[in-house]
């Protein structure tokens, strides 16, 4: 009898069940023991092995009937949910999921052979039915959508329509694995370890013929987040070729912006399509890369085909690198932001001749020699004179250069330079070492005049070295020269510099003010009475003959003063000017020799020439007897010495030892007392003063040294009793004695031969040597005179 329950499921069930005693429901194991329990196995028995068989069985014929041509319908008549009306049939729906995993009940997209066995021999025939382990299922509809096609053209069974996820749950529920077809497996089924370039029609797999599968399986193979693409024949290139990634000859294939695309138009095999530049992520990917600047710049090579620094150029060739292409490349560099044009980038550009010239030449930028850009202030005639000393200008049709232009102005410097002083003169300077063109005077002049005319402080320290170098600064005699030659200078106001100052190159600077602020800002000096002393006259002046060293001399003088004015105008120090004059030798000597003002003695100073004879060093006044005054003014405002120095009184005393030595101290006893007397007279400015090159002083020099005469006169020491008699000889200070001490110590010390005169002080006496009397000494003396007493009686 039919019970009031629905299972839900779209069939019937009908079969010989055994009833709960109420009559309204199958028995089940639910309570049941004793002679009850069989009923209830009963019916779990006829669920598991009969009523699931049946309804697997209706499922497969099915097949034929609404599952052809209602697959999705078809799909909904499983049982896929568990029955909860009745205990007996809550496990139906997992046996019968479990009897069709083993069954052909599951449309796949591809057609299978199967051969038939009947008794007029075998059949075979197509199907696409197969048993549900077979199929490789997508995870959603989408990816369903978009790659059916593709794998069905590759034979790959995906399920057609996909299996609702009612029944792949049912499946899992029932522990039963279906295959699910994921990005990996697409990856492994794709693999290609080698070049392609083939159009789409000849792929190696019928997957790889459409553009647009192309696209949807490159977007599935990187939905995991994979990001190594090498192996993969997924990338359609810009020129319609397919290619496996990491197998492009180039090394990687790119993905770029349509510009970089139209400068390398003949070699778009390096691109990925546009249809795909959508789908690869532009970062971290293996096998594929944004093509960026420095790029763009490195592959440059590849159509102009030179890395030479000129090529012949045609702007109007029809193809690249022509006038239009050169415009593209310009376009680009300009549109990237100075901050982010890389120094790298800018190297590679430099590789490659990008910058046209008026020599019908493409040039490498960066560079002497590279093209330079006119604005559109530059005059006709500098124009000219650069070209005259071989500045290239860069010259292209409008459009092109236009663009130069625009990306020189954003990009300063870098690589395409404008007509300004500082890039001229690199040019110019380049080209020296070759020889400048010979002198015309209009386009020297006018190269000057811009060099000029730029801000000094536009020119670095090696722009300046490079000013200083060039040899077109016109001077007043007319010579070109360079501000590194030798006497260049500005001229001085003022004054005529004497022809005994030799070659003079005074720049020629006329009303021009910029021609004087340029030579200023480089530090040419200007030939200013002490400059021409110093720098000209000095130097050359003991070459000179007497005759040119009195012109020499004489000009210095009448200019000193004027000289030490300039100087201290210009805030500098007259006063070492003035001790380098004094510490010259200027001064022609009466034994023909040049000394310092500083090592002369007045001539008229007859004390010393008494005293030093001939070790004095004194102007020849007959080789200065025109203007003697003025010649002895001169001399003794430059510092001409008025007292002996300690140096000439050591040496003075020295030769008079020598003297005496070959000549007897009668020779010498009189000119020794005048340096004593002199030393004495003049103490207070002597005593302090040292020796050249010793630490002694004059004082501490001179009681060294035997150098005072003695009484040597038999009659005058006898009025001493038991005076010594001396030897011939000069004594040092400590051996003698002065004649107010000599009745004390006669016969111990010998009687200094100095005229009577006042006492010497202490002081004097101390330091050059002299011993004071002591109560020794006079006892010595004493015991003497007894014994010569006593010998005598």
């Amino acid at each position: 009898m039919p019970l009031p329950l629905e299972t839900g499921l779209p069939v019937h069930i009908n079969g010989f069940f055994n009833l709960n005693s109420s009559r309204d429901n199958l028995s089940s194991d639910s309570g049941q023991t004793g002679k009850d329990r069989p009923r209830a196995i009963w019916n779990q028995l006829l669920a598991q092995h009969v009523l699931s068989h049946a309804y697997a069985n209706l499922i497969v014929d099915l097949v034929q009937d609404i599952g052809r041509y209602q697959p999705e319908e078809f799909y909904k008549l499983w049982p896929v949910s568990k029955i909860t009306v009745s205990k007996a049939l809550e496990e139906l729906h997992r046996f019968v999921i479990q009897l069709l995993y083993q069954r052909a009940v599951v449309r796949s997209a591809v057609e299978h052979a199967v051969t038939q066995h009947l008794f007029s021999g075998a059949v075979v025939s197509q199907t696409r039915w197969v048993t549900p382990p077979t199929v490789k299922n997508l995870p959603s509809k989408k990816l369903w959508d978009e790659l059916l096609a593709a794998m069905r053209a590759d034979n790959i069974d995906i399920p057609e329509p996909p299996l609702p996820e009612s029944i792949l749950a049912a499946f899992k529920d029932a522990g039963l694995l279906l295959q699910t077809f994921t990005a990996a497996n697409l990856r492994q089924h794709l693999t290609e370890n080698k070049q392609l370039g083939v159009p789409l029609q000849d792929a190696p797999k019928p997957s790889l013929q459409n553009r647009q599968w192309i696209a949807n399986m490159l977007r599935y193979c990187i939905s995991d987040n994979h990001r190594d693409l090498r192996g993969l024949p997924l990338a359609f290139l810009a020129n319609n070729t397919l290619q496996v990634f990491g197998y492009n000859p180039i090394g990687t294939i790119y993905f770029s912006e349509e510009t970089s695309r139209q400068i390398f138009a003949d070699h778009l095999e390096w691109f990925l399509h546009q249809d795909l530049s959508q789908v690869v992520p532009t970062h971290n990917m293996i096998g594929v890369s944004e093509m960026k600047a420095t790029e763009v710049a490195r592959k440059l090579v590849y159509v102009i085909s030179s890395t030479q620094s000129q090529c012949d150029w045609q702007s109007d060739a029809l193809n690249p690198p022509n006038a239009e292409w050169l415009t593209l490349v310009y376009n680009y560099f300009f549109n990237i932001s100075p901050r982010y044009l890389s120094p790298e980038t800018v190297e590679e550009l430099k590789k490659v001749p990008l910058v046209p010239g008026n020599d019908g030449k493409l040039h490498k930028g960066g560079t002497a020699e590279t093209p330079l850009l006119c604005a559109d202030n530059i005059a006709a005639e500098t124009i000219e004179a650069v070209q005259y000393f071989g500045v290239t200008l860069v010259k292209a049709p409008a459009k092109l250069e236009s663009a130069i232009a625009q990306f020189a102005q954003r990009h300063k410097n870098l690589l395409v330079y404008f007509l300004t002083g500082p890039d001229v003169l690199d040019t110019v300077s380049s080209r020296c070492d070759r020889g400048l063109p010979p002198y015309h005077q209009q386009h020297y002049t006018s190269l000057l005049n811009f060099l000029a005319a730029s801000e000094p402080t536009n020119y670095d320290q090696d722009s300046l070295n490079k000013l200083r170098q060039l040899p077109i600064y016109p001077t007043t005699s007319h010579e070109i020269v360079s501000l590194n030659d030798e006497n260049v200078y500005l001229p001085g106001g003022g004054y005529e510099p004497p022809e005994i100052a030799g070659t003079l190159r005074l720049l020629r600077i006329e009303k021009n003010r910029q021609w004087l602020r340029l030579f200023q800002f480089l530090q040419v000096p200007v030939l200013n009475r002490a400059r021409l002393i110093r720098e000209c006259l000095l130097p050359e002046y003991a070459s000179f003959a007497p005759e040119e060293q009195l012109i020499a001399l004489a000009w210095i003088r009448e200019h000193l003063n004027d000289a030490c004015k300039e100087l201290e105008k210009a805030g500098e120090n007259a006063f070492s000017f003035q001790e380098e004059l004094k510490k010259a030798r200027l001064v022609r000597c009466s034994d023909r020799r040049l000394r310092s003002v500083e090592l002369i003695y007045n001539p008229e100073s007859q004390v010393i020439r008494n005293i030093l004879g001939n070790l004095a060093a004194i102007p020849d006044m007959e080789f200065y007897s025109q203007d003697y005054a003025l010649w002895l003014d001169f001399f003794d405002n430059l510092g001409m010495r008025k007292t002996l120095s300690a140096d000439d009184i050591a040496a003075c005393v020295d030769n008079l030892i020598q003297t005496a030595n070959r000549s007897g101290t009668g020779a010498v006893t009189d000119a020794c007392i005048a340096v004593f007397n002199y030393i004495v007279d003049n103490w207070e400015a002597l005593k302090y003063t040292q020796i050249g090159n010793t630490n002694k002083t004059l004082a501490e020099t001179l009681a060294d040294k035997p150098w005072l005469p003695v009484e040597q006169n038999p009659e005058k020491l006898s009025q001493y009793p038991a005076a010594a008699i001396p030897e011939p000889r000069l004594y040092r200070a400590k051996d003698v004695c002065f004649i107010q001490d000599v009745r004390l110590v006669a016969s111990q010390k010998f009687l200094f031969a100095r005229p009577d005169r006042d006492l010497l002080k202490p002081e004097i006496r101390t330091a050059l040597g002299f011993q004071p009397v002591d109560t020794t000494t006079v006892i010595d003396h004493f015991d003497t005179l007894i014994k010569t007493w006593e010998n005598d009686s």
